[in-house]
């Protein structure tokens, strides 16, 4: 009994794989070709408030105004700067800025010299204000997303002298301070 069952079972294999085999299906097959995945970019650009100077041209015009010549103490001043979404990608950025070098007397003016960045127009209050040495410590984060709509968006950026500095800081000179302003992909 047992030879006749295997017999069978091996006779059902053999022609289901015989007939597996032989048994076949229309098909065809589409092509798609030629895509191009890209991506795009994160791209700020910065003008002198309200003209179509690039800042890099405008640094030298405020090195020789007398905006941050011969400060003193209780000194304030400030000057208007726009910020242009150039990004190839439809995206937002999130701003901050870095003061990455300085020459000079660093020791004596970074926690005399103050920066502060906020809208166009809004005077800034305490919590705006940062030291040179907390610009330098960490990024700081500024206004809201700068959206990719093709309209810039104006910023004061305001400098100030301690009130209480005194002849610590007299005929001081921080010459090449940089600051590195970073645009971030919003989320």
């Amino acid at each position: 009994m047992k030879k006749i069952v295997i017999s069978i079972l091996a006779i059902v294999l053999t022609v289901g794989v015989v007939s597996s085999s032989a048994y076949a299906l229309f098909s065809s097959n589409v092509n798609v070709s030629g895509i191009t995945f890209s991506t795009g970019n994160a791209d700020l650009v910065l003008y002198d408030g309200g003209t179509d100077m690039l800042i890099s041209d405008f640094i030298p015009l405020l090195n020789g105004s007398n905006k941050l010549k011969s400060l003193y103490p209780g000194f304030r001043d400030y000057t208007n700067v726009d910020f242009y979404n150039n990004s190839a990608s439809d995206i937002g950025l999130n701003l901050k800025m870095r003061l990455t070098s300085a020459d000079g007397s660093w020791g004596d003016l970074n926690n005399k010299i103050y920066v502060a960045i906020t809208p166009k127009g809004v005077e800034p209050t305490g919590a705006d204000w940062h030291t040179l040495s907390a610009w330098n410590a960490a990024p700081i984060s500024f206004g809201s997303v700068l959206d990719h709509d093709g309209l810039r968006d104006s910023y004061r950026v305001s400098f100030a002298v301690d009130d209480n500095a005194g002849n610590e800081i007299a005929g001081k000179s921080m010459p090449n301070v940089t600051f590195v302003v970073t645009g971030t992909q919003a989320n």
